[in-house]
Order: C-alpha cells, then structure tokens, then sequence
C-alpha cells in the first residue's frame, strides 16, 4: 500500500467497485501511517457514486500517459446501466473488483 501511495499523484484514474467503475481525477491522500486515507470525488449524477454507497469496497487504479485511450472511451463515456464495462479485456479481477492489468 506504501508504494502505491507515492504514486498518488494529480492524475486520471479507474475507480472500480462491485458493479460499476467510471473515470476520476480528484484523488488526494488525507493521512499517512498505518491506516492510510485517500479522498475520491465521485459526481453525485455518477451510477458509480451510487454504487459505492451500497459496496464497502473499490478499486483505484492509475492510469498512465501510455495507457490505451480505450480505457478513457471505455470507463468515460459509457453507463454500467447499458454497457459492461468489465467486459474490456485489460482488466484483471481479485475478490470481486476489477482493475487494469496495466496502466
């Protein structure tokens, strides 16, 4: 978890949770030590903020400045509530959330 935080940078991310994802862009790390908390908006219109409501979980995953753009096309501009977005083939699962293979 420590090395993933240093990585936390202003950025563009996939944000996952059980039944949806969508894109990011105002991620912050609040504390540091053994509990570490992040801050994640979610647009209140967004299926995914509703999503995280009812799941405890979620995935971030960061993508990079070589990252397909189908993953922007993918998480950006399409709804879970009529496209299965964790059909895209560069996502991998563990414990029921989805995140990219690569960013």
């Amino acid at each position: 978890m420590d090395k993933a935080l240093y990585k936390l940078s202003h950025g563009m991310y996939v944000l996952t949770t059980k039944g949806g994802g969508c894109i990011v862009d105002a991620v912050c790390q609040i504390s540091a030590g053994n509990n570490p908390l992040i801050s994640i908006a979610v647009m209140k219109t967004n299926n995914t903020n509703t999503l995280l409501k009812e799941n405890d979980n979620a995935c971030l995953s960061i993508i990079g400045e070589n990252t397909d753009k189908e993953v922007i096309k993918v998480f950006g501009y399409h709804s879970m509530r009529n496209f299965d977005k964790f059909a895209y083939e560069k996502l991998q699962e563990n414990k029921g959330l989805y995140f990219l293979k690569i960013c």
